[in-house]
């Protein structure tokens, strides 16, 4: 069966502008189960790469989590991390914008969220535009969980603080975890809580809730470097699998979720491709670099 008929592909805006840029997620996207690149992948970033067209990847991971996928890749992409906090030129090592919550948005944003969640706990991701003291590369960053909640937390062995002292400096995320409770449900109670002043989305459904400044998103975070590199939305093709993809597929002229996506985000893509772990991003790639 033509891809198309399989998929219900209909007629992309890309095959008449042409392909100008492509913005990937990575965790259940991009990356296999097994947080691998395929080599049916390298090879059509390879492609990617010949015909001059730039690759973004645009993660929720922090930026320390981005060496391996480096390492995987053909290129050294520009990235947006943490959901849009921060722009990073990969080549260079170079913060290129951070967004950030300020001590007073974040305490007012913390207190809230705790009386409404009185269960909930707390960690913060901060980043500076400086680089590392031991390497000369890349910023400083740093990872605070509140008070005794290591447990729960990707990063146990991060310094621990007072729900308080979390505050204290600029953030480029806030995270919520409530035991418990999924993702969808922490993000209900939370969103209202926090808008208009910052952004609450999530990336995995195990009770983890990412806020961030209001124009921290993948999607302001693509119109900025769209506005850079003087190229239309119109030339955009973007690939995500959970909701804080939404915003990224939504201004891209074909965005195009992959099969084991998030139901709401499958249902917003102008496509639904195969799985991250049957090459769905390379799949695509394949068809509009043949066109």
């Amino acid at each position: 069966m033509p891809a198309d008929a399989e998929f219900g592909v209909g007629v992309s805006p890309l095959a008449l502008g042409g392909l100008g840029l492509v913005a990937t997620d990575l965790d259940g996207t991009l990356l296999d189960s097994y947080k691998r690149v395929s080599p049916c992948t390298q090879a059509a970033i390879a492609q990617l790469y010949e015909r001059h067209i730039p690759l973004v990847i645009a993660t929720g991971r922090p930026l320390r989590w981005l060496p391996p996928v480096w390492e995987q890749l053909p290129l050294r992409p520009l990235c947006i991390c943490m959901n849009g906090a921060v722009i990073y030129d990969s080549f260079h090592h170079q913060v290129l914008r951070r967004a950030v919550l300020k001590p007073t948005v974040l305490r007012d944003i913390v207190q809230s969220v705790h009386e409404a969640l009185p269960e909930a706990c707390f960690a913060v991701e901060r980043i500076t535009s400086e680089m590392t003291p031991s390497t000369g590369e890349g910023p400083v960053e740093e990872f605070l969980i509140a008070e005794d909640n290591e447990h729960i937390w990707y990063e146990q062995n991060a310094p621990r603080t007072s729900l308080a002292a979390l505050a204290e400096e600029p953030a480029a995320k806030l995270l919520v975890r409530a035991v418990g409770m999924s993702s969808a449900e922490i993000a209900e109670v939370v969103c209202p809580l926090v808008e208009p002043v910052a952004n609450a989305t999530y990336s995995v459904d195990g009770g983890l809730v990412e806020i961030s400044h209001p124009v921290a998103t993948k999607g302001e975070a693509l119109v900025r470097i769209l506005d850079y590199w003087d190229l239309s939305e119109e030339t955009l093709l973007a690939f995500g699998d959970m909701p804080n993809d939404m915003d990224m597929l939504e201004l891209a002229a074909w965005g195009v979720a992959v099969e084991n996506a998030h139901p709401a985000v499958r249902a917003a893509a102008d496509e639904v491709t195969m799985s991250n772990d049957e090459d769905g991003v390379a799949v695509v790639l394949e068809r509009f670099l043949s066109a």
